[in-house]
């Protein structure tokens, strides 16, 4: 550093442009001086370094070290962009030149002549930059006649001379067989290319390469490797490709990760892909166990963001998600109302109990039952014979492990509760409940046989009698069955008294993650969408 420093102090202009360019990023010892680069690129400039003229361009245009001035920007690129005889900085400052006219950027207007004829210019000088834009300029027919054979030249000479985005625009033509025969195998060698030079938008069309089988034996383990690559590269559709494919596995060789797949669709739908949304709106209304929570008002939102982002589809499932949120509020309201009735029978069998408590003490003195007018009346139990009842309960139960929230709660009321009634009152409630009732399925007992019943061999005597003679036993009847009848061993789980669970959702267009559902693009995959540096894609994609 102390040599370039004395070398630029005696004026060279490169060892000028060398030291500007190192206060400009820092290091070697040097911390970052936009303003010191700045005054060594000026006079750099001034010595008649090129390179100098490209950096001070770049200060003016973007003001670092400076203020913005666009018009002198222009003025330092078209001097540098005309050295003689051109060199590859002089290619690089055609390149911009031709970008800031294709662009309407640095000061001047949209001119896709003037951007063609740079990039021209820039070919015919050997850059392989220029090269490339001038190939999309004659695919589309931008400034230039359109001529698609003298594009895929140009990008076959770009490819092979390095260019990534040239390998990758390249590809898109082999695999649909624009201006060229289609040739899958060579499009995924020209996408292999790229996505190893860390292209995003080459991995993700390697990856779908491999998980489609087009020119490559398919293999979802690579597909998943290339399209976890361009993911994490922040590409939105290999995002949601990735999910889909680890969020129920896809073997071999991807192992199922429903809590990756979750992340990687809320990511995807953040960057506008509304499959992604849907997705999650969908998870969201069914529920993942261990994942995601069941939540009709999430299912809301991300079905609202897939329908924004242009998923007609969305729209359907949205009113569903809607319909099916107002009803779980109605059901749960009618279900606490049911539950607070039931817990004010209770408070009623309490102050009943305490009565009877002190009528007993009563009668040790004096004697005498509790007068009926104090018992319970068949009214005052909320047996639930409404329909809105019935139906809370009977979506409760579907959705419950035990099933058997009715019997659980009814089932042994007379038994429980018959002495706190007035005569005859215990059998309308039973009544009730018995017509109820049959709307609900009954837990079926489990039938267990006693241990030695229905043996067939008979007990063999020890091989061995005892050293010692046993004590004197007396004679025990013949086995019998413990019970004629059958009993139950397998009773209900307890219920806590409030149920408020949500019913079981009818079936959504769109499936969730966890079923297979939305793991892959609904849309036909083109070779060409979505590739941000390629504005040829991005065209095709339009038509």
């Amino acid at each position: 550093m102390d040599a370039l420093r004395r070398r630029a102090e005696a004026g060279d202009a490169e060892a000028m442009s060398d030291l500007g360019a190192t206060y400009a990023v820092g290091g070697e010892g040097l911390a970052q001086d936009l303003a010191e680069a700045m005054g060594w690129f000026l006079k750099s400039a001034d010595a008649g370094s090129v390179l100098a003229k490209l950096n001070l361009a770049g200060c003016y245009r973007d003001g670092r070290g400076c203020d913005v001035d666009e018009t002198k920007a222009m003025e330092l690129y078209r001097e540098a962009a005309s050295s003689r005889p051109p060199d590859p900085v002089a290619c690089d400052a055609m390149e911009c030149l031709g970008e800031a006219y294709r662009l309407g950027e640095c000061g001047v207007q949209v001119d896709d002549g003037e951007a063609a004829r740079w990039f021209k210019r820039g070919a015919a000088a050997g850059s392989v930059a220029c090269a490339y834009r001038r190939g999309v300029c004659l695919a589309l027919g931008v400034g230039v006649a359109k001529d698609v054979q003298a594009a895929v030249a140009a990008f076959r000479n770009a490819h092979e001379s390095g260019h990534a985005g040239a390998s990758l625009d390249y590809g898109h033509c082999l695999m649909r067989g624009l201006g060229v025969a289609v040739d899958q195998k060579a499009a995924t060698r020209a996408y292999a290319v790229a996505a190893n030079k860390n292209h995003p938008d080459a991995a993700f069309h390697l990856g779908m390469a491999y998980l489609q089988g087009a020119g490559v034996p398919r293999t979802p383990g690579l597909a998943a490797k290339w399209l976890l690559h361009a993911a994490k590269a922040g590409h939105p559709e290999a995002m949601h490709e990735y999910a889909g494919l680890v969020s129920a596995g896809a073997p071999p060789g991807v192992p199922k990760n429903v809590g990756d797949a979750v992340g990687w669709y809320a990511a995807a739908a953040d960057s506008g892909v509304a499959e992604s949304a849907a997705a999650l709106g969908s998870a969201h209304f069914q529920g993942i166990d261990g994942f995601v929570k069941r939540d009709l008002g999430e299912a809301e939102k991300w079905f609202e963001m897939a329908l924004f982002l242009g998923m007609a589809e969305a729209a359907g499932a949205l009113a569903t998600a809607r319909l099916e949120k107002t009803r779980e509020a109605k059901q749960t309201q009618t279900l606490q109302a049911h539950d607070a009735a039931w817990i004010c029978f209770l408070e009623k069998v309490s102050a009943l109990r305490r009565v009877s408590e002190m009528d007993e003490t009563t009668d040790e003195d004096g004697g005498g039952d509790a007068p009926c007018s104090r018992r319970l009346h068949a009214s005052c139990v909320p047996v639930p014979d409404d329909k809105d009842v019935v139906q809370a309960l009977k979506s409760a139960e579907e959705k419950h492990p035990s099933g058997f929230l009715f019997w659980h709660r009814w089932g042994d009321f007379a038994k429980k509760y018959d002495a706190y009634f007035a005569p005859e009152e215990m059998e309308r409630v039973q009544a009730r409940i018995d017509t109820v009732g049959s709307r609900f399925p009954k837990p079926t007992p489990v039938q267990v046989t006693p241990a030695g019943v229905g043996s067939k061999k008979p007990r063999q005597p020890p091989t061995k009698p005892p050293t010692q003679t046993p004590p004197a036993r007396k004679p025990r009847p013949p086995s019998q069955p413990v019970s004629a009848s059958p009993r139950p061993v397998c009773k209900p789980p307890k219920v806590p008294s409030e149920v408020s669970l949500p019913a079981k959702p009818p079936p959504l267009l769109i499936k969730a993650p966890s079923q297979g559902g939305s793991g892959r693009s609904k849309k036909q995959v083109d070779a060409v969408a979505r590739h941000p540096n390629s504005p040829y894609a991005a065209a095709a994609r339009r038509r």
